[in-house]
């Protein structure tokens, strides 16, 4: 939660105790204000009494339910953000509770608070954004009134309030000509003469906002239409025209620009006139661009990031067994062979899925102070071999430390995912070039990556000289499975994994592209105090087994067969456990005996974390290895593994598993 929301207070309505409690846990933990109540009844007298910021609401209840209680907030107090948790299988209420006014919808149980954090959040923030909306129009319509008032007093005042207006401003009689115009930002008044009929067609070369592209020569109903009719009917009967919504291209540099137009009748000069105001909210529609942007990329990174861990787990059974099951034929075998297309088939299928985890931000990062020069350094020859001898390969790096707090492997796949689409982009041949180096970032260059401050950055650019991209391709280029190369010629997920990645990283990505012209992509990264870490490689010898005992946690069956199995035949004695409650009941059972501990990170009942912790109060030297198909905040903040746990990812091979456990046992 952002520091001006944390100050706020919660209204938790739920007939269940212990959620109510379990929430205003969370929430004091985060700062709120909470205010509880068992029924809606209840909700509502004590919202009512109350100054509340936020209500949180369940919908099955006694007396009053979380529906009836939604229509009766949406009456009372409309503004107020009203979140639906609520339990599973009912998503017809949950439609029905939004249709009625909720603002988001939760399902219990919450197995992860920083689901409800978010949606809080978001909430939050929408409330915020429609109050400087209503204020932003209310001041407007001041604004209006005052002018019209100043226009009605004196001749003298009209001349002051034109020059200081921060809109333009024409007082225009029935036949839409100009009595007097303000020379605003837009540039456009002084095409407004004293006399001149005005043109609204000419003038503008307006379309309406909400049409596309179509110039607005072309509309039926043009403005030139709405506008005289608009201004005839204001100093007829008093008749305002307010919020109609228009973009053109202003001036030389032909920039897009939205204003928003207001018709106000006014007594002027003696007769009926009209005031007409067009406001530059250019910005405004940028803003609400961006932001419908990030959210539709939020909503798919978290469907990507289910569905990844789910499908990690079937890919552990699958490529588990498939290895097991290979050791047990000849290798010249057609058995053998076909296992080792299952293989085959399954690494792919893990290639994809670790792509979906890194669009989604979910992938554990293992951040430390690196060099990014270094990085991209060690990498030449690797990009040399993969872009080919028909493209020339420049790389500039700058003579000053380049550090950045990130994930080595993760920085390396940004640079080789942005080298494969410039290749690709050059099939004749070309050149890329990549850049590395330091500079300071201003708020406007940081304005369209949410949440991202000026300051000092470290960036890395890749460059080509290849096809460039249209508009309308630039702007899909992040979305997942998004690609204009040829069936079965690539997945959509590169740059969508970029973008992912650097996000996570907190990071920003540039684009510059334009057909014939090449393309170029220019990540910024925040710098790192200090100098870079030292880089410590994992040893990868010999896989060796042992006749050392481990208790193994995970919930899934077959996962948790295939793991037993991988140990069992190194020679390890396996204790198993199926979920994290009965891993304690085992570890209390014969504690002594343990030499390693294999935890899976999300269990019922009781997390690997909380069986980590549980193990670390009683054998603080014990070795703990945690394995996940993608890991939730049980083992880290925001997928940032914290310092000293040891991680493995699903799906993972046998030797790999059994050289790290080696590796634990020996250290």
């Amino acid at each position: 939660m952002t520091t001006e929301h944390k100050s706020a207070v919660i209204l938790v309505v739920d007939d269940e105790a212990a959620l109510r409690r379990s929430l205003r846990v969370h929430l004091e933990d985060n700062g709120f204000a909470v205010v509880e109540a068992e029924n809606g009844r209840v909700g509502l007298e004590r919202f009512q009494a109350c100054a509340i910021d936020m209500v949180l609401t369940d919908l099955r209840m006694p007396e009053i339910d979380g529906l009836e209680m939604v229509k009766a907030l949406r009456r009372i107090s409309p503004d107020t953000p009203v979140v639906v948790v609520s339990g599973t299988g009912i998503l017809q209420d949950a439609i029905e509770a939004i249709r009625e006014g909720a603002w988001d919808y939760v399902t219990k149980p919450i197995e992860d608070m920083a689901v409800l954090d978010h949606v809080m959040r978001q909430a939050m923030e929408r409330a915020r954004l429609v109050l400087e909306n209503r204020e932003y129009q209310a001041r407007i319509e001041a604004l209006l009134e005052e002018k019209s008032r100043a226009l009605r007093e004196s001749e003298g005042e009209l001349e002051t309030v034109y020059a200081h207006a921060p809109v333009l401003l024409a007082l225009l009689d029935r036949d839409l000509r100009v009595c007097k115009a303000n020379y605003d930002g837009l540039g456009m008044a002084r095409a407004l003469p004293p006399g001149a009929q005005i043109d609204m067609c000419n003038l503008l070369q307006c379309r309406e906002a909400s049409e596309g592209p179509r110039r607005f020569q072309e509309h039926p109903a043009c403005m030139d239409c709405i506008l005289r009719k608009s201004v005839r009917e204001a100093c007829k009967g008093g008749v305002k025209l307010t919020g109609s919504e228009w973009s053109f291209r202003a001036g030389v540099s032909n920039r897009e620009v939205y204003t928003r137009i207001s018709v106000v009748p006014l007594r002027a000069l003696g007769e009926d006139a009209a005031l007409l105001c067009l406001d530059d909210i250019t910005g405004q529609k940028q803003l609400e661009a961006q932001f419908r942007h990030a959210q539709k990329m939020e909503a798919v990174g978290q469907l990507a990031g289910g569905i990844a861990h789910d499908f990690n787990n079937l890919l552990q059974a699958i490529t588990g067994f498939t290895h097991l099951a290979l050791e047990d034929v000849h290798p010249d075998s057609g058995v053998a062979a076909e296992l080792e297309q299952v293989l085959e088939a399954s690494g792919r299928a893990a290639t994809l899925v670790k792509q979906l985890l890194a669009f989604s931000r979910s992938q554990v990062l293992e951040l430390r102070r690196v060099d990014l020069r270094l990085v991209v350094d060690g990498m030449g020859l690797m990009i040399d071999r993969l872009i080919g001898e028909h493209i020339q390969l420049e790389v500039r790096l700058a003579p000053e430390p380049c550090v950045v707090f990130g994930d080595t492997g993760q920085l390396e796949q940004i640079i080789m995912n942005l080298c494969v689409n410039a290749r690709d982009a050059m099939p004749a041949g070309g050149a890329i070039a990549i850049t590395v180096g330091c500079a300071v970032r201003d708020a406007a260059y940081c304005q369209p990556a949410s949440g991202v401050s000026p300051g000092k950055f470290v960036y890395v650019s890749v460059s080509d000289t290849g096809c460039g991209m249209t508009p309308d391709v630039a702007a899909q280029v992040f979305e997942p499975f998004f690609t204009t190369k040829e069936k079965d010629k690539g997945t959509g997920l590169g740059l969508a994994m970029v973008y992912g990645i650097v996000c996570q990283h907190k990071g920003m990505i540039h684009l510059e592209t334009a057909p014939g012209g090449g393309t170029k992509f220019c990540i910024d990264f925040p710098a790192a105090l200090g100098d870079a870490d030292a880089q410590e490689g994992r040893k990868c010898g010999e896989v060796q087994g042992g006749r050392e005992t481990v208790l193994l946690a995970e919930d899934n069956t077959a996962v948790r067969n295939v793991t037993r199995m991988f140990l069992e035949r190194a020679g390890y004695t396996v204790i198993t456990a199926e979920d994290g409650e009965q891993a304690i009941e085992s570890f209390e059972a014969g504690q002594a005996r343990f030499d390693l501990v294999v935890l899976d990170s999300v269990m019922p009942k009781t997390s690997g974390r909380a069986v980590y912790d549980y193990i670390r109060q009683r054998r603080p030297e014990l070795p703990v290895l945690f394995v996940s198909g993608y890991n939730a905040a049980e083992i880290h903040t925001d997928f940032v593994l914290n310092s000293g746990l040891e991680f493995i990812q699903k799906p993972f091979t046998k030797d790999v598993l059994l050289q790290r456990i080696r590796s634990l046992l020996d250290a």
